[in-house]
């Protein structure tokens, strides 16, 4: 399954103790929304919590946008779905 993959190739580039966090661009808000979804009952194997993730559309108001960018770079979520 699609998020199985993505997950394993987190795993590989995270294996050299850093954390991986980033944009995950889709083609339509309903997949990013249901990407998110899924990710979110994922375990991070690194972090030994679930994955953190939002997504982000343009039905999002700026400042939820803005929000969701400050948390990716504090550390507040893994991945924004986009």
């Amino acid at each position: 399954n699609r998020v199985r993959y993505i997950i394993d190739k987190i795993q590989i580039y995270s294996e050299a103790g850093t954390p991986v966090q980033g944009l995950v661009f889709c083609s339509r808000r309903e997949e990013a929304k249901r990407l998110s979804d899924l990710f979110n009952q994922q375990m991070n194997q690194q972090a030994e919590r679930p994955y953190r993730t939002k997504a982000i559309t343009g039905e999002n108001s700026q400042m939820e946008r803005d929000t969701a960018v400050a948390q990716l770079e504090n550390g507040e979520l893994d991945y924004i779905f986009t």
